[in-house]
């Protein structure tokens, strides 16, 4: 028996948790740089190192800094890895000014679209798109996600008897973020890309109708190039890199200098790392949160109301002036819970890769657990609680 006599305050309640740590500290901690963050000052000097330095460039310069730095990365000697392979892994901080590129008629969609394309471009890979966050305050600042096709986290579940060729999968950590800033005419962008692996195999040619297309328009830049392919409808699923290389064969006599002054070299295939996947299972097709915040919720409470209980499951439940099918947040939560059943199985088999590309993907899930657990440490502390609480989250 705790004597009565004792205060809860000195209990921790309302101390913050890290976002990055995941330990609750003092509010000291979470104050540096005059100001106060949500990740602790320890887990900001332990990240900072691990950051590489920012680059600054036009966008139509992007493609030959993401192949020169794969070029540098092959060719050069590598550092071994704990497990005997070269980690041959790529990290790219890069500063885009759009100054020249914007006239007034994009949206921030438009602008991803653009950096995306030009990356493949230049490493040949296929970047998916994953999910985007806009700013409440800015509609035209929003920023965006994607993750390597090739990826094991963007692995799908093939029915049963198919025989539909699968695509090669590695855990390659493939990711990439950036910021666009409308206004500013400016974007932010990062790249991690842990194995620098073998490309998807393009199986394709371009049909004549988007060659004559080309050859009408050879006087273009790549961005504008493609714009123009896409709004006639021929560009259809071929990649940036198949376009710009037909564009240089058709452009090397006329337009020397605009080929030389766009020309990307095309990437040597870097070897592959073998890493033994074999016991890792398939990843289901998953809708990603967004790191930095979750959308406006409505009222959560501990228990349902009285008028829900009676509600036969299968009736369209109304709340405010939205309805919500109870039968289809039954069959999330189970989804949900046989995710986080598969998440304990990898950590017992310490598949640490495949855990951290979840971790990424969920940490606004992680961080709104976290907000929970807080509340409810709250509402315990209040002496003679006998009602549910209820969250208002923001």
């Amino acid at each position: 028996m705790v004597p009565s006599d004792i205060s809860i305050l000195h209990y921790p309640f309302n101390m913050p948790v890290c976002t990055s740590c995941h330990q609750t500290k003092q509010d000291e901690a979470f104050f540096h740089k005059n100001k106060k963050w949500k990740t602790c000052q320890n887990s900001v000097e332990e990240e900072e190192p691990l950051r590489v330095s920012l680059r600054t460039v036009g966008l139509m310069e992007l493609s030959n800094l993401v192949a020169n730095e794969i070029r540098n990365i092959v060719h050069n000697p590598q550092p071994m890895g704990s497990d005997g392979n070269p980690q041959c892994s790529l990290n790219l901080r890069v500063a885009l000014n759009l100054t020249n590129m914007i006239t007034g008629n994009e949206n921030p969609k438009d602008i991803a679209r653009w950096i995306v394309e030009e990356i493949e471009r230049a490493d040949e890979y296929n970047w998916t798109y994953n999910c985007m966050n806009t700013s409440m305050r800015h509609k035209d600042v929003a920023k965006f996600y994607y993750v390597c096709s090739q990826s094991v986290v963007a692995m799908k579940e093939y029915k049963e008897g198919s025989n539909r060729k699968r695509m090669e999968r590695f855990p390659c950590q493939g990711k990439m973020q950036m910021k666009i800033d409308m206004p500013a005419a400016e974007a932010m962008l990062e790249i991690h890309h842990g194995i620098l692996h073998n490309r998807p195999a393009v199986t394709s040619e371009i049909s004549e109708e988007c060659k004559k297309e080309i050859d009408e328009n050879l006087h273009c830049n790549p961005i504008h190039l493609r714009q123009i392919l896409r709004a006639k409808n021929v560009m259809k699923n071929y990649t940036p890199r198949q376009i710009h290389s037909y564009w240089e064969r058709a452009a090397g006599n006329k337009l020397p200098d605009l080929v030389s002054q766009f020309s990307v070299a095309q990437v040597i295939q870097s070897p592959v790392i073998t890493t033994n996947i074999e016991n890792s299972f398939i990843i289901p097709t998953m809708t990603a949160i967004p790191y930095p915040s979750l959308p406006s919720m409505p009222i959560v409470s501990s228990t349902p109301s009285p008028a829900l209980q009676k509600n036969n499951s299968k009736e369209l439940s109304k709340v405010g002036n939205r309805q919500f099918n109870h039968d289809e947040f039954a069959e999330y939560v189970t989804k949900m819970e046989q995710f986080a059943k598969r998440c304990r199985n990898q950590l017992d088999r310490q598949n640490y890769i495949w855990l951290d590309t979840v971790k990424i993907l969920t940490a606004g899930v992680i961080e709104m657990e976290n907000d929970i657990e807080e509340l409810e440490r709250q509402r315990a502390s209040e002496r003679g609680a006998t009602k549910p609480w209820t969250i208002h989250y923001k």
